[in-house]
């Protein structure tokens, strides 16, 4: 998908997502707005970060559909989501700033991405050249290879 497309589609969907379901509850941070703030381009894809009131999340529009569940930014294991809507098509997203309910305006919102950014892409990279490991647990200690002890200790349910 074409990184301009790509960024356009999430900021409409993630728009109207806002103004249909987020508008005024108290669980969206009022002090954010929808904005895909970075879009990169990757080997066989397209990579975006969304703001939006309830979430920051990274985009990640694949070619092909080796992607694991879960990928792990400076020792974090998160959980990564796939998703298919007619709008989007098929999607993976992952939440990369834990709490937006503390951030008090967009620029703090887009400080928090910058200083996710590189090591999120440092472990899009990661997580592409592990997925194709059928084993969880392969994959796992190749993860732990990629990313030192935090990472298999985030394995490991500790």
């Amino acid at each position: 998908m074409d990184p301009g497309e790509a960024a356009a589609r999430v900021e409409a969907f993630f728009s109207d997502l806002d103004r249909d379901v987020f508008a005024g509850l108290p669980t969206a941070n009022q002090n954010l707005r929808v904005e895909v703030v970075e879009v990169q381009p990757i080997v066989g894809g397209v990579v975006l970060v969304v703001i939006a009131p309830w979430t920051i999340s990274g985009i990640l529009f694949l070619e092909d559909a080796s992607f694991g569940d879960t990928i792990i930014i400076d020792g974090r294991r998160l959980p990564v989501l796939v998703n298919e809507l007619p709008s989007l098509g098929r999607y993976w997203s992952v939440a990369i700033v834990r709490e937006v309910g503390s951030l008090t305006s967009q620029a703090h919102a887009r400080e928090s991405v910058a200083a996710v950014m590189a090591p999120f892409l440092t472990s899009v990279a990661a997580a592409r050249s592990h997925a194709g490991v059928g084993d969880p647990s392969r994959r796992d200690l190749f993860q732990t290879l990629a990313h030192g002890a935090e990472s298999r200790q985030g394995s490991l349910g500790t």
